[in-house]
């Protein structure tokens, strides 16, 4: 059986909402001393509105739905399918760009602004799935394992029964359901320093089945806000597997010169920064800092201003010290060497901190992060400051090299590392200047402080988006990666832990003072890092 529920627009507007000033104090309200147990079967039952509505769901094999979005502001569009029990897909499209989130039973993926399409790991796939979890209803069968009631709860004067779920390792998601209705109208997560709060309101019957019409969400940490404003469901109707599935893509945005296996860009490289030349959309010539650790291409507004390049919209980003909201810009092309990209959607932001911290000149034009690393398997060779960028079409890697596998966290490669023997996980970032960076949490909870050597106050700092960060200089006595090792490495320890630093799901930063040691090929497609002796792999 097919069903559909059209309805009107939503009357509820995140202004009307308690949210805002909940979520500092949803952390001390969770901890609080719980009132006396209910039966937690009952209340899901009650959740869910009636033995017709547990019929439906127990029949339920698909949900299909598509309404309004409004994402910090910019309006757009959302399309939303759902296969029980473990397949997810999200499209939301603006304007200028549309964003992909999706899981096929095995592997979360996503489709970024430029069609880039890749692996999702880590905490964020963990929160992909939670948001099937509850979006599928199967948390209405969680068994005692997977959930435990904390009491009840005021929240501005309404009373909510407050239930722990725990659907995906040590993840916690705290759901208040409305004491009077049972409805679940609060949800409260964590992705890695980030805390989201979700709103659901407008609960209409589908198949009896009580469905949430609106979604407003919020973390306070990025000044992030998104509503969802639901138009049409369908239940049970046909969803094709294909969708659900990673499509194999081929760029086909860039130019690569005929019959040729590959291109040599040199660069400068200078205080850990590599330096590439750049002319945007055809007119502009600058360059720009290859940045590995930089999830899109970055345009220092003072370099395009005189371009007038179309706006598309904004995204909050994260930098080393804290999070930014960027604008995004649309350029006709990006030409690197005897490479362009077309029609690329980039940021743009005021980056004269990061320009003035270093000392760059006044054609300093930004970043080249993710969507120009990710198009090309690239020899970054530190050996002779050169690019050796490779067809991917014919690409086949150099023999020899040490291979280290990487999964992307906010599409930067990240690693499995060690530091004097202790283990985590590590973002490989050609912007970082510096050697490795500690973030502030893994240095706390390993005490390295006092088990690195020749720690002293570091008086320039960590700079990068976001701002600046002090800390202090230590010695590693190793620091490992896969096979590769090197010895008395110089690391940075924040005394800062907000922004990138402050983050609890990885360990540090692997920047170019380390990478410097070898010649490094960054290969997207296959996942993977390959370390070269320096000097050891020449160009045709």
């Amino acid at each position: 059986m097919t069903t559909h529920h059209r309805a009107a627009g939503c009357v509820i507007r995140s202004g009307d909402l308690p949210v805002r000033k909940l979520v500092g104090c949803l952390v001390i309200l969770i901890a609080a001393p719980c009132a006396r147990p209910i039966d937690l079967d009952s209340l899901l039952l009650k959740s869910a509105g009636s033995a017709g509505a547990l019929e439906t769901i127990n029949r339920l094999k698909t949900i299909a739905s598509s309404g309004t979005v409004v994402l910090n502001g910019q309006a757009g569009t959302f399309t939303h399918y759902v296969a029980v029990p473990d397949r997810y897909y999200l499209n939301v499209s603006f304007e200028g760009f549309s964003l992909v989130q999706a899981f096929d039973g095995a592997v979360a993926w996503q489709q970024d602004m430029n069609g880039g399409v890749s692996r999702v790991e880590g905490y964020a796939r963990r929160e992909l799935l939670k948001n099937l979890y509850f979006e599928s209803f199967l948390y209405l069968k969680s068994s005692g394992e997977e959930r435990a009631y904390l009491g009840t709860r005021d929240l501005d004067g309404t009373l909510y029964h407050l239930v722990a779920f725990f659907p995906y390792d040590d993840d916690t998601v705290y759901c208040f359901f409305n004491v009077e209705t049972a409805r679940r109208e609060l949800l409260v997560t964590s992705l890695d320093q980030v805390t989201l709060v979700s709103y659901l309101g407008d609960y209409r019957p589908v198949s009896e089945l009580p469905f949430p019409f609106y979604q407003y969400g919020s973390a306070e940490e990025i000044a992030y806000e998104t509503e969802f404003t639901v138009d049409t469901v369908v239940l049970n109707g046909t969803v094709p597997d294909s969708i659900f599935a990673m499509p194999v893509i081929a760029a086909s945005d860039y130019h690569f010169p005929d019959h040729t296996q590959a291109v040599v860009i040199p660069f400068s490289y200078a205080a850990g920064h590599i330096r590439v030349p750049i002319v945007i959309s055809g007119r502009k010539k600058s360059w720009a800092i290859l940045d590995s650790g930089a999830s899109a291409n970055i345009l220092h507004t003072a370099a395009v201003s005189e371009l007038d390049l179309p706006a598309v919209g904004r995204l909050p980003v994260m930098g080393v010290a804290g999070y930014e909201e960027v604008d995004l810009v649309r350029t006709d092309s990006l030409q690197v060497g005897e490479l362009t990209l077309y029609r690329q959607v980039a940021g743009a932001m005021d980056l004269s901190d990061v320009s003035s911290h270093f000392g760059f000149d006044s054609s300093f034009g930004g970043m080249l992060g993710h969507d120009f690393l990710s198009r090309f398997p690239m020899l970054v060779r530190f050996s002779d400051s050169s690019l050796v960028v490779f067809n991917p079409e014919s690409f086949e890697p150099p023999p020899g090299g040490t291979a280290v596998d990487f999964f992307l966290t906010m599409l930067i490669p990240t690693v499995e590392a060690e530091i004097n023997g202790i283990g985590g996980r590590f973002i490989v970032d050609l912007g970082n200047a510096y050697s490795v960076v500690l973030h502030h949490h893994f240095v706390r909870e390993n005490d390295l402080a006092n088990r690195l050597t020749d720690v002293a106050v570091n008086r320039l700092g960590f700079g990068g988006v976001g701002g600046t960060i002090g800390g202090r200089s230590a010695t590693a006595a190793t620091f490992t990666v896969g096979g590769v090792s090197v010895e008395s490495l110089q690391v940075f320890m924040p005394d800062s832990g907000s922004g990138i630093a402050g983050s609890e799901a990885l360990a540090g930063n692997i920047g170019s003072l380390f990478l410097q040691n070898y010649d490094v090929l960054f290969d997207y497609r296959n996942s993977r890092i390959i370390f070269y002796e320096a000097g050891s792999v020449e160009s045709d």
